[in-house]
């Protein structure tokens, strides 16, 4: 945003529990402010598919009323009606990868020797749908 030259609101930042009853009221915290947003960015396609049976729930046109991008890339999309705008694609199987071979270094450790952090750099991929 800040690249774009878009200003930052505070307001339309709104948490979840991830629970479908936090999830609904995430979603109509943002339905319900004066200048309500074109679009959401959802943490992941679980709780896209939450915000949509809300907006379903109360007469809100995903890809008209509010486009959302979400995280994951939930291969049934296809097949629904009003699928997110795009996902980002993480990659499941090399994140995989990379937590086991993080995780199998720590056992095959056995405290022997404090490892230092490691942090890992993953591919995504914005996909429209």
């Amino acid at each position: 945003m800040e690249r774009c030259g878009l200003p930052f609101h505070e307001d339309y930042v709104s948490h979840t529990d991830l629970t479908e009853k936090g999830n609904f009221e995430a979603f109509q915290r943002l339905r319900n402010l004066k200048e309500k947003p074109s679009a959401v960015l959802s943490f992941n396609d679980f709780v896209t598919l939450d915000l949509i049976k809300y907006a379903k729930e109360n007469n809100v046109l995903i890809g008209y009323d509010i486009h959302v991008i979400s995280f994951a890339n939930y291969p049934l999309w296809k097949y629904m009606d009003n699928p997110p705008l795009a996902s980002i694609e993480q990659y499941p199987a090399e994140q995989a990868s990379i937590a086991s071979r993080m995780l199998f270094r720590l056992i095959n450790n056995e405290g022997k020797e404090e490892l230092p952090v490691e942090n890992a750099k993953l591919s995504s991929k914005l996909v429209y749908q």
